[in-house]
């Protein structure tokens, strides 16, 4: 077995002889971490945005708007639920508590 010392030396040898190539791996992995931290600076930022002006709305009701579901090839559409936004997360666990999965958001209703 090669020790620690020597495939040091040996990684390093290749490193120096293949200069180009370690060069551009280098600006390659640069540059895919960079466009992940942009990425997810982006996404964070469209989210905040998106719950300030939400919240900007100041409204006093919470509509919950079940999702639609397919069976057997019939398409079935569900009631929606007017909640206050106090309540809007007890509502939440109270549906799925029933049995009732199909619970999908909430958002402001301004009138």
């Amino acid at each position: 077995m090669i020790s620690i010392p020597a495939t040091v030396k040996i990684s390093l040898r290749a490193l120096w002889v293949n200069k180009m190539r370690s060069s551009l791996t280098m600006l390659g992995i640069i540059i895919g971490v960079a466009a992940v931290i942009a990425m997810l600076a982006v996404g964070t930022g469209a989210s905040r945005k998106i719950a300030q002006q939400v919240a900007s709305v100041g409204s006093n009701l919470i509509i919950v708007v079940p999702g639609s579901t397919t069976q057997g090839g019939l398409r079935m559409m569900r009631t929606a639920v007017t909640v206050k936004p106090a309540e809007c997360s007890s509502a939440a666990m109270a549906l799925r508590s029933y049995g009732l999965p199909w619970w999908t958001s909430c958002w402001p209703v301004t009138q």
